[in-house]
């Protein structure tokens, strides 16, 4: 279920990934085995396989048996998803300067479910060399976003976008992890008194404030207002102030 999830969100129907992760199963094989394994009707595994060579994900060679489908290997969708990354990437500002600008009228944008955690973790990686503050509870974040995609990506990315953070956080086993590579991740961490736990993380950072609540809830709200910021900025910065260090 995972993969076929997974294979929508990058743009294929149903048949297109019953006939693509058939063929991988296969190896190259003779399109009325294909409809067999997939259980799409031969003639539709035609019309499918043509879609799929288009989005380069089938190749096609005939032999006296007839014609053969061969799957291009899964390490491709990552190049795809590399190159239409670049596309975005080079179109971006250009899509900004198309953006109709408000002067100091503050945004607020609300997401549901977990992919909105990770549009504004990416979100907060945007401009280089700024600064992230971060309070709540990590243990509850990671068990949205996961520790690894923190650690192999998030974490990476803000280094080499020199990004730095300051986490404000309740210690346990995750914490004290965290801290013990605070020298080596542009990141300094303090601990918040254990009388008044919560479930929820803030993050602040340029103008903008945002509010992970629980895994129970799963919602972030966004909001983009410079005075809002600074106000959030100045609460952290009187917390951190009588945080514990060790």
């Amino acid at each position: 279920m995972e993969i076929q999830n997974t294979l929508k969100k990058l743009g294929l129907d149903d048949d297109e990934i019953a006939v693509y992760t058939a063929t991988l199963s296969l190896g190259p094989s003779l399109v009325t085995r294909i409809a067999k394994e997939s259980g799409v009707k031969r003639t539709t595994v035609y019309l499918v396989a043509k879609s799929l060579m288009e989005k380069g994900l089938l190749g096609e060679y005939k032999t006296r048996h007839g014609m053969h489908l061969s799957a291009q290997s899964p390490d491709y969708l990552l190049t795809k998803i590399e190159e239409q990354k670049k596309e975005v990437e080079e179109i971006i500002p250009q899509l900004k300067a198309l953006t109709k600008k408000e002067a100091h009228r503050p945004q607020v944008k609300y997401f549901e479910g977990k992919e909105g955690y990770f549009t504004v973790a990416e979100d907060t990686l945007e401009k280089h060399a700024t600064e992230i503050l971060w309070l709540g509870n990590p243990k509850e974040l990671y068990s949205i976003i996961g520790k690894k995609w923190d650690d192999e990506y998030y974490v990476p990315k803000r280094m080499e976008r020199k990004i730095k953070m300051k986490a404000l956080l309740f210690e346990d086993d995750w914490s004290r992890d965290i801290k013990k590579t605070d020298e080596n991740f542009l990141r300094q961490t303090k601990f918040l008194p254990k009388d008044f736990p919560f479930h929820s993380t803030q993050l602040i950072y340029q103008n903008k404030v945002a509010y992970f609540s629980s895994q129970k809830e799963l919602i972030c709200v966004l909001i983009e207002s410079a005075d809002l910021a600074a106000m959030e900025r100045a609460k952290f910065e009187m917390l951190w102030k009588n945080a514990i260090i060790n």
